[in-house]
């Protein structure tokens, strides 16, 4: 949960720093983070249970 709540973040503050980064660093970093996160919320959404 942590993990997601940390990348959804990441994902929701990357575009601010588009500039500080040359196209294909941030692409990569862009992918790296989405990943991640949808990652991370699937892993969690498995882990709850069907209550």
């Amino acid at each position: 949960m942590l993990l997601g709540a940390i990348s959804s973040g990441a994902e929701a503050a990357l575009p601010f720093f588009a500039e500080e980064f040359p196209r294909g660093i941030f692409a990569a970093l862009s992918f790296t983070v989405v990943a991640a996160a949808f990652a991370a919320r699937l892993i969690a959404q498995e882990s709850m249970d069907d209550d």
